[in-house]
């Protein structure tokens, strides 16, 4: 099976770069595509077509697919470090005893969101009726969704829409220029 699956190659390795493979992993992948066919397949009709005997090409593919979805999956969730990425850091970033320095960049980030955060609330209080104040803390400074809200208060479900829809148009007309200038790295501005 390993000899009929390595004369196809290159064909392999095409479709792996056509799933969006990394030309730098796409050999590397159907090599462990190989591995785990060796490992896991015992019955070898699986690999071939039962009328011509040659290698069915969609079981392959669905094997790749599958290895390269995984593999994508596992580095979502568990991000790796290359040594070579921690050399670009200099003395800006360190790991001392388990406590983490952050650079002046990030710094920076989060001072000016505080600030940002600091200016929707001065809007928020700002604003003419208090019932407006109080649906905004509920909905957007606790873990309530508006349904809940709606349930607990009897405020209908739609007022509770409306409301929050206009707070958003309201905040967005405050600090838009705010916001833009967060986004871009701007924190100076703030």
């Amino acid at each position: 099976m390993l000899e009929d699956l390595g004369r196809k190659h290159e064909l392999w390795v095409a479709m792996a770069l056509n799933m969006g493979v990394p030309p730098s992993l796409a050999e590397d992948l159907i090599q462990e595509m190989y591995l785990r066919l060796h490992k896991y397949v015992k019955d070898e009709s699986k690999v071939y077509y039962k009328d011509t005997g040659t290698i069915n090409r969609f079981y392959i593919w669905t094997t790749i697919r599958n290895m390269w979805m995984s593999a994508r999956t596992y580095k979502a969730k568990n991000g790796t470090v290359y040594l070579e990425d921690l050399s670009d850091y200099s003395a800006d970033f360190l790991h001392i005893n388990n406590q983490v320095t952050y650079d002046v960049k990030e710094v920076e980030a989060i001072e000016a969101h505080d600030r940002l955060f600091d200016k929707v609330m001065k809007v928020v209080e700002d604003w003419d009726y208090w019932y407006d104040q109080k649906l905004f803390a509920l909905y957007y400074r606790s873990d309530m969704s508006m349904r809940d809200i709606a349930s607990k208060t009897n405020i209908s479900l739609t007022s509770i829409f409306n409301s929050c829809k206009n707070y958003k148009v309201k905040i967005n007309n405050e600090l838009l220029e705010d916001w833009e200038d967060f986004k871009n790295g701007d924190f100076d501005k703030i």
